[in-house]
């Protein structure tokens, strides 16, 4: 009859399983073909744990499992160019239990989460298991990042603007809205795929000026976009908003033919953030609403304190 210590050394996954004392008493083919060095069966479970962690000496907390009161502790190391979850769980059969499946039970009876510990049935045994997660860190990455990045421009969307707003609490700062005067035109006379692309390179230029100008621009819905900068770069946004504005407006010409040629192209209102003061995104993207001037006039600066400036 097989038995768990049969299967277990057979495994292909990456496991040991320890005797009270930290030494290795059994590991499986997966953990031998990872590492052929490493996890020796006689050898103590701490010093090769440490050569993988590359001698960092994370291993200490973990291993603290075998003489604490927890069932499981985690640890998460990187070695080379992978991610590792670390797992140790500890059991301890008692009595007749132990006896019963000391004795071989088969597969069906083992009970779950027991470990057999070949040399010393009736003590607790600790099972480690290595999962390479490298692929699923990449994958929850990814995602972290999409829901932070407007899939158009490839700018932070709305979400990535209030983190980074919350970040502003020591330091102060200010945020500036803009939207592109009349953009609806594009749409309507020249179709969505233009108005698209026109957004694009919109994005693109407000990325390169936010980019010389250690700001950082943001999409925050259809044509409205938002520069946010930490501590007083009033002189750095303004350049960066003059620049944007002449290089927009050559893009505009063809979907407002028949405006002056000295027209605006954006829309601009900026509220300031005071050190230790929380703004919420919501209610500054209301007060840039609410005191956005009229098309071709820039806005007035509005105070974190006071209400709308008249246009």
């Amino acid at each position: 009859m097989i038995s768990i210590g049969d299967l277990l050394s057979a495994s292909p996954e990456a496991m040991a399983v320890l005797d009270p004392s930290g030494r290795v008493i059994l590991r499986s083919a997966g953990l031998r073909r990872l590492d052929p060095e490493l996890f020796e069966e006689g050898r103590f479970f701490a010093a090769d744990l440490d050569r993988f962690c590359g001698g960092s000496g994370k291993a200490s907390g973990p291993l603290d499992l075998l003489r604490g009161a927890e069932a499981q502790r985690v640890l998460e190391v990187r070695r080379g160019q992978a991610d590792w979850r670390i797992t140790l769980s500890r059991s301890e059969p008692q009595g007749a239990l132990a006896q019963q499946t000391a004795q071989g039970p088969g597969l069906s009876e083992a009970p779950a989460g027991f470990l057999l510990a070949p040399s010393a049935p009736t003590a607790f045994g600790t099972l480690v298991r290595f999962e390479d997660v490298t692929l699923q860190r990449r994958q929850l990455a990814r995602l972290d990042r999409a829901a932070r990045t407007d899939p158009l421009t490839g700018l932070g969307n709305r979400r990535a603007l209030a983190e980074a707003l919350a970040g502003l609490r020591a330091t102060g700062g200010a945020l500036a809205t803009l939207d592109i005067v009349e953009f609806r035109l594009a749409n309507n006379r020249l179709g969505h795929g233009f108005g698209d692309g026109l957004l694009k390179r919109f994005a693109a230029l407000l990325r390169d000026c936010a980019g010389v100008s250690g700001l950082t621009g943001y999409r925050i819905g259809g044509d409205e976009f938002a520069l946010l900068w930490s501590g007083d770069a009033e002189p750095r946004c303004s350049a960066c908003l003059e620049r944007l504005a002449a290089a927009a407006a050559p893009m505009m010409r063809r979907v407002r033919p028949e405006a002056p040629g000295d027209a605006a192209v954006l829309r601009i209102a900026e509220t300031v953030i005071l050190p230790g003061q929380i703004r919420d995104l919501a209610l500054l993207l209301e007060e840039a609403d609410c005191k956005r001037p009229g098309v071709g006039h820039p806005a007035g600066r509005l105070d974190a304190a006071s209400g709308c400036s008249a246009a």
